[in-house]
C-alpha cells in the first residue's frame, strides 16, 4: 500500500492532503516504448500529378511490431503532399523530402511534442519531358 499525496485547495488556499489506497502500478496501455521507425519504401521517384503510398512500421527494443502514432509532414508542402495516412502526391519537379515522426507523448500537441523518433524519405519528383511542338508546313 503507498500513500498519495495531494493538495486541496479549499478557501483560496492550498493544504496538504494525505490519502491512504492501494496504488497498483498501471501496465504501459500503448505496450513497449518505441526503438525504431521503418517507412518502405526508403525513398520515392515520381512523376508530376503522380502517387505513392508510405508505410510506416514502429518496433520496440526487441524488434516486435508495437502500436503508435505515426504522423507524417511534408518538409515542401506546395511541391509534395504527404496525407495523414502516408499518401504522397508530386506537384512540381525537384528533390524534397517527407518526415514521419513517432511523438514521444501521442496526448501532446504534435506541433510542440518533441519526437521520439522520426526518418526523413526523399522524394525526387522527375522533370517532364517537354510537350512536342506542332510544327506547321510552310507552303
Amino acid at each position: 500500500m503507498r500513500r498519495a499525496f495531494a493538495l486541496l485547495l479549499l478557501a483560496g488556499s492550498w493544504l496538504p492532503v494525505t490519502a491512504h489506497a492501494a496504488l497498483q502500478e498501471e501496465p504501459e496501455a500503448r505496450g513497449a516504448a518505441p526503438a525504431s521507425l521503418e517507412v518502405t519504401p526508403a525513398s520515392l521517384e515520381l512523376e508530376v500529378g503522380g502517387t505513392a503510398e508510405l508505410r510506416a512500421i514502429v518496433r520496440d527494443a526487441d524488434g516486435n511490431e508495437v502500436e503508435a502514432p505515426v504522423l507524417w509532414c511534408s518538409l515542401a508542402r506546395r511541391a509534395v503532399g504527404v496525407s495523414g495516412s502516408g499518401e504522397v502526391e508530386a506537384y512540381r519537379p525537384g528533390d524534397f523530402e517527407i518526415m514521419a515522426r513517432v511523438p514521444s507523448d501521442p496526448e501532446a500537441d504534435p506541433r510542440t511534442d518533441a519526437d521520439a523518433l522520426s526518418v526523413r524519405i526523399p522524394v525526387h519528383v522527375h522533370t517532364p519531358p517537354p510537350a512536342s511542338p506542332d510544327i506547321a508546313r510552310l507552303a
